[in-house]
């Protein structure tokens, strides 16, 4: 009796389980392979899978948990290599993979840390932002692995608040996606174009510098998060877009391209005036009106940043200081054709314009050299490619992905913490009511100011920029 009631009981159990097994196999063939432990070698498991041949860019899939999770930070599984198709928005990336997979990237965290050392460590002090009176600028702090604002100024027109957000929403996502230990810093960081004279010898984070200005620190720009114009939008989108839509070099347009507002600065009319009635020239003016919209009449005219791939040569400009579409364009199988800069961003160390590894073709800052050099390059079309091709495997498969500027962020977090004070998170204060001195808090959590941020209302925008 007993032994046919364990024969049922087990009949029992087992056959709904059975139906069970059955149905989540047939509607998800893979998930009691993935629910446990996998059979397969490290390095099985380490090896890229590659679903397509369209090109190395394709939509982000989390790394296996075996690249995550059991690394110290000095450590690097063996036989790990990085690898665009799969790591390109890895955001979490440990310190010994960001070294292996971007060496070369830290050049300019590296002169300032050596630039900082010759002056002492940076004080309280200058990190304070009240000498600022144009606005464009925030101090912030990192603590415990959270962001907070400090303290922030912000200008009459506006534009410096999605460019806070952005950057705020940049650094955030480096600091959450990290799993190891982060210094606490306190640091202040320049919103707009340049700073103005008036920052001089302030270390300041800002998003370019001149060469002569050994006292800043460069960071990413706020485009690497997103850019709220009309034909530019998230960084990650205009990478999909290029990689979905760009035509092989052979189908590419054989001209340059070049779309911008030449009332920014001289170089831009020079290049307009130089490349007008050129037969490899598709160079135009775009005229604004306002830092979002473009004026009534331009959209004839204008094209959108992943556009700009279907031409052969691409044309970079600097604009107030630096101009933010130079990333965009790197992300484009294209020669990008680049005239002398005067600003520096995290990757312009990066580029070669002569050897083996050449990745631009560099002309003159008044473009005199421009046609000769696109003449060349139209004649010889094996070197264009050569070029192309150089740029695409070390810019948009490498330096300038999404995980890149993680890593970048992170080691401008380390590299600022080794020349500068570590803050307090507490400040005493005395409560006015009881008459008794309580801890309160300095700054205000990300989360917190940037929800009140999105939903203040925003000074009124002036045309002409």
């Amino acid at each position: 009796m007993n032994g046919r009631r364990t024969i049922i009981l087990t009949v029992g159990t087992c056959v709904p389980l059975l139906v069970i097994f059955a149905t989540a196999s047939l509607f998800h063939p893979h998930y009691f392979v993935k629910s446990f432990l996998s059979t397969k070698p490290v390095q099985a498991i380490l090896e890229p899978t590659h679903t397509h041949d369209t090109g190395l860019l394709h939509p982000w899939e989390p790394l296996p948990t075996s690249l995550i999770t059991p690394l110290e930070d000095g450590d690097l599984v063996p036989g790990w290599a990085f690898d665009s198709r799969r790591d390109e928005r890895n955001f979490g990336l440990r310190g010994a993979q960001c070294e292996s997979a971007f060496p070369d990237y830290y050049k300019e965290i590296g002169r300032a840390v050596e630039f900082q050392q010759t002056r002492g460590n940076v004080t309280e002090e200058e990190v304070d932002i009240s000498w600022r009176k144009e606005g464009e600028i925030i101090r912030l702090m990192i603590y415990d692995h959270q962001l907070y604002v400090v303290d922030a100024k912000w200008a009459d027109h506006g534009f410096d608040v999605p460019r806070a957000l952005a950057l705020l929403s940049s650094i955030n996502r480096a600091i959450d996606s990290y799993p190891d230990p982060l210094p606490n810093i306190e640091f202040s960081v320049g919103l707009g174009d340049w700073p103005g004279t008036d920052s001089k010898s302030r270390p300041l984070w800002v998003l370019t510098r001149r060469f002569d200005e050994e006292d800043k620190w460069v960071m990413p720009d706020f485009g690497y998060w997103s850019w709220p114009l009309d034909v530019i939008g998230a960084y990650s989108q205009v990478r999909s877009d290029i990689t979905e839509n760009e035509p092989d070099w052979s189908d590419k347009i054989n001209k340059a391209v070049w779309r911008g507002a030449t009332g920014t600065n001289d170089l831009r009319k020079l290049l307009v005036e130089v490349s007008e009635g050129k037969k490899w020239s598709d160079v135009k003016e775009i005229s604004w009106e306002n830092s979002t919209h473009m004026a009534i009449g331009m959209d004839a005219l204008s094209i959108s940043m992943s556009e700009h791939c279907n031409y052969k040569y691409v044309i970079h400009t600097e604009g107030h200081t630096y101009s933010g579409r130079g990333k965009y364009l790197l992300n484009c199988a294209s020669v990008n054709i680049v005239h002398k800069p005067d600003w520096i961003e995290p990757h312009t160390h990066l580029m070669k314009s002569n050897g083996p590894d050449q990745n631009i073709v560099e002309v003159s800052r008044d473009f005199g050299d421009l046609n000769s050099k696109m003449t060349q390059l139209i004649s010889d079309e094996g070197e264009a490619q050569r070029i192309a091709n150089n740029s695409i495997h070390l810019f948009r498969d490498r330096y300038l992905t999404p995980a890149a500027q993680a890593c970048y962020w992170r080691k401008l977090f380390h590299g600022w913490a080794s020349v500068s004070f570590e803050p307090e998170l507490y400040r005493p204060v005395k409560d006015e009511k009881t008459g008794r001195t309580r801890r309160r808090t300095r700054g205000i959590p990300f989360e917190t100011f940037t929800s009140d941020l999105m939903f203040r209302p925003q000074p009124a925008r002036k045309a002409g920029v």
